[in-house]
């Protein structure tokens, strides 16, 4: 049976260990979130990169397929051999630490990249891995007036 006195000396234990349960929870929640907020920064450089890639090897027409025809469609347009060395370069150039593949097919070029990253707070893993992937080709058509 607890006396008086030695009921005295045990007040206070429920909001010491409430506090320290708080203290670690949100220790736990400030490692999610900046580990989240690093990893969507680095997904949306990613994403840009790929689009970047993109954009560049889709923009290297070949000039006897556009010559070939009297107009000129993205479905007749084929692209140079230059637009993969100028997708890599492109998508390198917006973020120097990502590794990049561009392959054409016809007059489609397709961007993977990824990007392994080191998270800021430890507590889920050292590095994590983001990708992206993004398609372009040369853009042609006509406007007929009536």
């Amino acid at each position: 049976m607890l006396t008086r006195r030695s009921r005295r000396q045990e007040s206070g234990q429920v909001l010491l260990f409430t506090g320290l349960v708080f203290v670690f929870v949100l220790f736990g929640l400030i490692a999610v979130v900046g580990d989240l907020l690093t990893l969507s920064n680095a997904a949306a450089t990613a994403r840009d990169a790929a689009f970047l890639g993109a954009q560049a090897g889709g923009s290297d027409v070949d000039i006897a397929s556009a010559a070939s025809t009297d107009v000129p469609t993205s479905g007749t347009l084929t692209l140079s051999q230059t637009a993969v060395t100028d997708c890599q370069q492109a998508a390198a150039t917006a973020d120097p630490g990502i590794t990049v593949t561009c392959s054409v097919s016809g007059g489609r070029i397709s961007v993977a990249v990824s990007q392994v990253v080191e998270l800021p707070i430890q507590l889920f893993g050292r590095t994590a891995t983001v990708r992206a992937q993004a398609q372009g080709g040369p853009a042609a058509g006509t406007v007929t007036a009536r």
